[in-house]
């Protein structure tokens, strides 16, 4: 969804995705809602570059391959942060 020209919605929920988050998402300034649950393939870790969506208000990265440590970097940035979708993953 965009509104302005910026990108507010980002939905890739079950697309088959895979690989890595790439961390040039976080190009996408205005995002508010950034969800790439149910791709299995989906694997590596949350990218730091993240914590530049200061706007972020709902994280889904269910049902993926998604594993490591939350980064630091994401709890301290995402301050709008109202959702966060970890199950299955992590």
């Amino acid at each position: 969804v965009c509104v302005e020209g910026q990108l507010h919605v980002l939905d890739m929920g079950y697309n088959n995705l895979q690989g890595t988050l790439p961390p040039q998402v976080a190009a996408f300034h205005q995002l508010r809602d950034f969800d790439v649950d149910n791709n299995e393939g989906l694997s590596g870790t949350l990218p730091i570059e993240l914590s530049r969506l200061v706007h972020l208000e709902d994280l889904d990265v269910d049902a993926t391959s998604v594993s490591g440590t939350f980064p630091a970097e994401l709890a301290t940035s995402l301050l709008h942060l109202q959702k966060l979708r970890l199950q299955e993953s992590y």
